[in-house]
């Protein structure tokens, strides 16, 4: 079983609702929470065969969407001139 924790734009009881019959309906997702009190709203899945994609989906059928993966900084892909600087050396 998979395990993912990400950070998203929910930001109360309401959102929650709206995406409820969307994570209920999926069937890769056995269980599924969402933690409105920490700082950084996170929605916790477990499932088989689950992804990152597969949950910004879900939430971006009601308009919500997936800030990042909790606990990970933005790193070096998210740097675009590190990346781009990056590409340029390996070609040259």
């Amino acid at each position: 079983m998979e395990v993912l924790e990400l950070q998203t734009n929910l930001h109360c009881e309401k959102c929650v609702e709206k995406i409820q019959p969307h994570f209920d309906e999926e069937t890769k997702i056995e269980t599924w929470s969402v933690n409105l009190d920490a700082d950084s709203k996170t929605i916790k899945v477990e499932g088989m065969d689950i992804s990152e994609r597969l949950v910004a989906d879900l939430l971006e059928k009601e308009g919500y969407k997936v800030e990042r993966s909790a606990g990970r900084k933005p790193g070096f892909w998210a740097d675009h001139k590190k990346w781009k600087r990056a590409s340029f050396n390996t070609l040259n």
